[in-house]
């Protein structure tokens, strides 16, 4: 005759344990998730391109006023409110346009340890005024932007002494579209 045999689960004495290897492990990685969350919000979130991404998400979104917010004070005096700024093409002009923004070197300037110029590398989609639906095109721009650290610590953007070849080597949104003149 056959025999059935089931398998059944040997029982731990001592239950589930830790042991010295699985220890060191957990502490690694304990420090590390430490480390990492130090990294993001001491350093990483008080970075100039970090607030420069900030900028370019406002610009890519068209919100003026987080654009307005995140200006010099040398810019806010030449566009004393938000209105005058918001009549400027960087305001308005690229909603939901721009497809990527890449940062490259960070240049700190020599005289002034608070001011820094970051490499910037944005891809622009083409306006559609004049073209069918299927005659999208997109451009690419190497551009420069200067950040300066405010008297509260916070970086700023500061346009006047930016290249700023965004506004002028490509052509904004037109004048009554309903994404980019909100």
């Amino acid at each position: 005759m056959a025999r059935i045999i089931r398998f059944r689960a040997a029982k731990d004495r001592n239950g589930m344990r830790i042991g010295g290897t699985e220890a060191v492990v957990f502490a690694m990685m304990a420090v590390a998730i430490v480390l990492g969350g130090r990294y993001y919000f001491k350093t990483y979130r008080t970075s100039p391109a970090f607030t420069l991404g900030q900028f370019f998400a406002a610009v890519k979104s068209g919100n003026v006023e987080a654009q307005y917010a995140l200006l010099d004070e040398g810019d806010k005096r030449f566009y004393p409110d938000q209105k005058s700024y918001s009549k400027t093409p960087l305001a308005h002009g690229y909603s939901a346009r721009i497809e990527n923004v890449s940062f490259g070197n960070e240049k700190v300037d020599v005289k002034n340890a608070d001011m820094v110029t970051i490499d910037t590398a944005i891809s622009v989609r083409g306006t559609t005024k004049g073209k069918e639906l299927y005659q999208q095109s997109s451009q690419s721009i190497q551009d420069s932007y200067t950040m300066r650290k405010s008297a509260s610590g916070e970086w700023k953007v500061v346009l006047f002494m930016s290249k700023l070849e965004l506004p002028n080597k490509v052509e904004d949104s037109p004048q009554g579209d309903s994404i980019g003149n909100n």
